[in-house]
């Protein structure tokens, strides 16, 4: 995680961390399940852009599903996925 801090910090990439079920107060960031109006506020070239989804299967499933319908190519949509 610090790494990708550390890459968005330096202007490499952006970074756009959701978590969904963590109650502990220790998050502050955006809480919720991501689906297709948040990626559509953050994709700015489709064609262009490389995603990185991880997360539980039906989460990285219904969210390449969603990248794939904007336009984003197969080649660059990472993931790394964990059962429920």
């Amino acid at each position: 995680m610090e790494e990708l801090q550390e890459h968005a910090a330096a202007g490499r990439i952006e970074l756009h961390q959701t978590v969904t079920r963590d109650e502990s107060s220790a998050w502050s960031g955006p809480r919720g399940r991501i689906g297709r109006s948040h990626f559509e506020a953050v994709l700015h070239d489709p064609g262009g852009t490389v995603c990185v989804v991880c997360g539980p299967e039906p989460l990285v499933s219904e969210s390449v599903s969603t990248l794939k319908a904007l336009g984003v190519p197969d080649g660059q949509i990472r993931t790394e996925q964990w059962g429920k």
